[in-house]
């Protein structure tokens, strides 16, 4: 998770500062795109097929999904991102986001191992 949040708040700023279209903009709206999905998987699919609440669903809900959209939609309207780059670039960027954590698990693994 630290990796992830840092690696955002660099992004964020960097895509801050860019101009219309970069990548930083790119960046920034995949990892919007995967934090939206991310409401519905896992937190949304583990509290219906579980029948039981899974922790950060509620705040998934209530700050992901609306900031999310609305951020992505901001983007598109002011046209800080191009919807047809942003068909091919969203996904590919939730996807390398979704395969660095299973990266990132060993690799903390590793590095607590480490430190005991």
């Amino acid at each position: 998770m630290i990796v992830l949040s840092v690696l955002l708040v660099i992004i964020m700023l960097t895509s801050s500062f860019a101009a219309d279209g970069s990548v930083s903009a790119y960046l920034m709206a995949g990892y919007v795109m995967a934090m939206v999905l991310n409401v519905f998987l896992p937190h949304m699919l583990a509290t219906v097929s579980m029948r039981r609440y899974m922790p950060g669903t509620a705040t998934a809900l209530i700050f992901n999904l609306p900031l999310g959209l609305l951020y992505l939609s901001r983007a598109l309207s002011e046209n800080r991102i191009e919807l047809h780059v942003f068909y091919w670039a969203g996904p590919l960027i939730v996807l390398s986001i979704l395969a660095s954590i299973p990266v990132l698990f060993f690799l903390g693994r590793k590095w607590f191992a480490a430190q005991v």
